[in-house]
């Protein structure tokens, strides 16, 4: 089944069938499929079951996929419907789904609607795996089109969007750099296109989002230089859209969408003042666009978006009462939103991102019992959510970052018991989450981080063992992670961080030499990034106080190795 409630309630209707109809199943299902085929249009669940049972029952995958491939368009009343059915024959029979994709004759429009699926659909429902080689099968087949109609626009445009699905997948994988040749081509493809039809905005604003995506590639690897300049380049496109159209919404979001990503780059960067005036900027156009249409649901959800990231660069000044009022700003928006459609997911999601963001700001004043409330009103939205669609990876992972948040305020007021308890549950998330997707990056790193919750807990009650034992898994999946991509600067900051982890528990367990060779190991990797990388600025500093601290004891026991330490901590401080 597709996971969750349904999954289990399929297995069980499936093993029924088979006992007291074993020759007959078939028509069991299709019996079934036709019980829940009255309702299925109104209701989500019977529409699943009755394709569940449509399948179970022996029904073609390319009888399902054909008419959606050539007749559903993307944004469509039926897109969505049509979207479910596409991901359930994938979790069915991917073999059949791979083979119906390749063999029909899909037109510029179906490919379009394919890539709707997989951007819209596919991250929450489909792993990495699957989506992998959906996305490789309909490159081909935009390749095979656009090749054979070189003069076709459209043609190249769905090349150039089909790059990008199949790049957006090796993101997720934390394959940079095919992701990085996948974009790069689709930029090319989009510039061509930009080049041969100056005139024409739609042209113009997908080579926007092509600059867009090879930036996004840079500010992952730590090269905010080229991720800056991209990221102006799409600017300077979105500000002509808007010169040229002053009345057009979606060229004003997209501007604001432009500042945001310049924004990122300057915060990163360590520039609060210019991250502050352009996210400022940002706001105004996203206020002003909100007020035009103030029943426009998306413009409001924009709006609250723009607040958060002018709350978050307030923060990071120091300035605790502006990101405050910002932050309450974007809650109130995003719970009229969620009151307003109570059975949406993504609007009671954002209800869980914006209260999270106000217990935040009651937790740095130190009002830890009002954090708990809030925290905890939260998690009973996420818990809510998961256990409405256990096939839904976004919602799993939602309830698993609550748990945490919950389990934080707890070790806080000194309740560790209780910040375990907590901890284990999202840790099991965590590992369901790798464990049904396992080439996802993104899913590997959040255990990553979760073991070291674990682990600090253990430590704070004295466990040294199991501290040790969780900050070594830790430890093994960041090492993955880092050797996967040399120049993806999150996973090496990530591995320099485990390595502090394990070295700080040898050292409380008495393993000296244990611990400097983990510090030894570490500062080695810092040595790599200068002191104007903000990794090199931040831990370069770090592992030389490490390595001063423990020359002292080294003396007495081992020189060469004191010799050592001291030598790496004058590499890292620039000093030789």
């Amino acid at each position: 089944g597709t996971g969750g409630r349904l999954g289990f309630t399929h297995g069980l209707v499936r093993q029924a069938s088979l006992y007291r109809h074993p020759t007959d199943g078939a028509s069991v299902h299709a019996r079934l499929a036709t019980h829940h085929g009255p309702t299925a249009a109104i209701d989500r669940i019977a529409g699943d079951d009755a394709l569940w049972h449509t399948l179970l029952a022996g029904t073609r995958v390319a009888d399902l996929l054909d008419p959606l491939l050539r007749s559903v368009q993307p944004f469509s009343d039926e897109a969505e419907a049509a979207a479910r059915t596409f991901t359930l024959a994938a979790q069915h029979d991917l073999a059949s789904v791979l083979e119906c994709v390749a063999c029909s004759e899909l037109t510029s429009g179906s490919l379009i609607t394919l890539g709707w699926y997989l951007q819209e659909w596919g991250p929450t429902q489909l792993n990495t795996t699957i989506r992998s080689q959906l996305a490789s099968t309909v490159l081909d087949i935009a390749a095979r089109l656009a090749a054979a109609d070189a003069n076709n626009a459209q043609a190249q445009r769905d090349l150039s969007i089909s790059f990008d699905n199949v790049a957006d997948v090796a993101m997720q994988r934390g394959d940079l750099e095919t992701a990085d040749n996948l974009y790069r081509q689709s930029l090319d493809i989009a510039r061509q296109l930009a080049d041969a039809n100056v005139d024409d905005a739609f042209s113009q604003r997908h080579l926007s989002i092509a600059l867009n995506c090879v930036a996004g590639v840079a500010a992952r690897r730590g090269d905010y230089e080229s991720a800056d300049a991209l990221y102006r380049q799409s600017l300077d496109i979105a500000r002509r859209l808007v010169a040229a159209d002053t009345d057009d919404a979606q060229w004003q979001r997209s501007l604001s969408t432009s500042l945001n990503h310049v924004a990122g780059v300057a915060l990163r960067r360590g520039d609060y003042e210019s991250a502050d005036a352009l996210y400022r900027q940002s706001l105004d156009i996203a206020r002003q666009v909100a007020n035009a249409d103030t029943n426009n649901a998306q413009l409001q959800r924009d709006l609250s978006i723009a607040l958060t990231h002018v709350a978050g660069a307030a923060l990071r000044r120091g300035d605790l009462d502006d990101a405050d009022v910002a932050y309450r700003q974007s809650l109130e928006i995003l719970g009229c939103l969620a009151a307003g459609d109570a059975h949406n997911a993504q609007a009671q999601r954002d209800l869980c991102l914006a209260l999270n963001n106000v217990s935040e700001m009651t937790l740095r004043r130190g009002d830890l019992d009002t954090a708990d409330v809030t925290y905890r009103q939260t998690l009973d939205i996420a818990r809510r959510l998961a256990v409405a669609d256990g096939s839904d990876a976004a919602a799993q992972r939602d309830l698993s970052i609550q748990l945490n948040h919950v389990a934080g305020v707890a070790a806080l007021r000194g309740d560790l018991g209780g910040a375990d308890v907590a901890y284990r549950e999202s840790l099991d998330i965590r590992n369901w989450l790798v464990a049904v997707d396992t080439g996802n990056a993104q899913a590997q790193r959040d255990l990553s981080i979760q073991l070291n919750h674990v682990a600090r807990v253990a430590l704070k009650r004295g466990d040294l063992a199991n501290a040790d034992a969780a900050y070594r898994q830790s430890l093994d999946i960041t090492r993955r992670l880092a050797a996967g991509d040399a120049n993806d600067a999150q996973a090496q900051r990530d591995l320099l961080v485990s390595l502090d982890n394990v070295a700080v528990v040898a050292f409380q367990r008495g393993f000296l030499g244990d611990a400097v060779a983990d510090w030894l190991q570490a500062a080695q990797l810092a040595i790599g990034f200068p002191y104007g990388h903000p990794i090199g600025a931040e831990l370069r500093p770090y592992f030389a106080g490490r390595l001063d601290a423990v020359v002292q004891q080294l003396k007495r026991k081992d020189r060469d190795l004191a010799a050592r330490c001291r030598a790496a901590a004058a590499q890292l401080r620039g000093t030789t």
